[in-house]
């Protein structure tokens, strides 16, 4: 019983971190991994923000290809495997 809870945890946890595979590269990523604690209603308004905070930082050249669906999509992702 023990060896199928752990392995159930293994797994879920490697879905949870693919779902920030297309992101990874992106600054602060804990940031926006942190979104996937808020409730459902506040999703949209924790990915805006870090959205805004990437995309208008100079330094980050990624900021400007950045989708915030994509983003949102990484977050859903990981709240649904948790």
């Amino acid at each position: 019983m023990l060896v199928i809870i752990v392995f159930s945890l293994m797994v879920s946890y490697s879905y949870a971190a693919d779902c920030f595979e297309s992101v990874k590269n992106l600054p602060n990523l804990d940031q926006l991994k942190a979104c996937a604690q808020l409730p459902a209603e506040q999703l949209p308004k924790c990915v805006g923000d870090y959205f805004s905070r990437v995309s208008s930082d100079p330094s980050n050249t990624m900021g400007a290809l950045l989708n915030p669906q994509t983003l949102l999509d990484a977050v859903k992702c990981s709240v649904n495997s948790m």
